[in-house]
């Protein structure tokens, strides 16, 4: 399926009550105009793991989190902050957490500060300490400082990782499982896109689960993802 046809199927089908979000033309986004929208590759790769989260009951549940309060949502292996941009557009009332590779930070931090400059950031800076605002939309953590997140005191709503733990050696794999296991709040999620070797890992301290909504209940996802299969865990 091309992306120009994923993008279609997606807003015409699963995310059709859903309001029109896109990447802005701020940074130069190329791509194909559909309406308000400039469609390329990574937009309709992104609306695929909401469309994903959608189907498997998790992103109602986020949203109906954030009408009570802040929904917290942490995000493994942000890049340049794709899908932060569109989930905070589609859920304004939530706190997301980057963990990522600083060499990665230097992307995302400018891209979501220049997209949300009414938003609070948090930066953990490289000794521990934190430029934390009382109220933070954002907070980014390198991923030598990834301990900040345990010791943030949060419930996280929902964990989200796409192709890069099966980028990790094992041992790393086990750290993050392990931080989810510590931080997940009670019936909470984590969301991982990656191939069958991060299994094993993840297992030692995660238990995974058939998703919530039996419409998930497939080893494939809504459009495309190779060798790579959807997986949900819990604490």
């Amino acid at each position: 399926m091309s992306f120009g046809a994923g993008y279609t199927f997606l807003r015409s089908y699963l995310l059709r009550d859903l309001p029109e979000v896109s990447f802005p033309t701020k940074f130069g986004e190329a791509g194909w105009r559909v309406g308000s929208a400039i469609v390329n590759y990574d937009l309709t790769y992104y609306l695929s793991l909401i469309a994903d989260l959608r189907l498997a009951g998790l992103f109602d549940a986020l949203v109906a989190i954030a009408a009570r309060r802040p929904a917290v949502v942490l995000e493994i292996g942000g890049g340049f902050g794709g899908l932060a941009c569109l989930i905070r557009k589609l859920v304004p009332n939530s706190h997301y957490i980057v963990v990522d590779l600083p060499e990665s930070l230097v992307f995302s931090v400018p891209y979501l500060g220049t997209l949300f400059p009414q938003d609070s950031l948090a930066l953990v800076n490289g000794d521990g300490g934190a430029e934390r605002p009382a109220v933070p939309d954002f907070t980014f953590v390198p991923n030598h400082r990834v301990d900040a997140v345990r010791g943030a005191n949060l419930r996280v709503d929902l964990a989200v990782n796409t192709m890069s733990l099966d980028e990790m050696a094992p041992h790393q794999v086990e750290g993050y499982a392990r931080l989810l296991s510590e931080v997940l709040a009670d019936g909470a999620f984590f969301f991982e896109v990656n191939v069958d070797h991060v299994v094993p890992p993840l297992s030692r301290h995660l238990r995974q689960i058939a998703p919530p909504s039996p419409w998930a209940r497939s080893e494939r996802a809504v459009l495309w993802r190779d060798t790579k299969k959807i997986r949900y865990w819990q604490a």
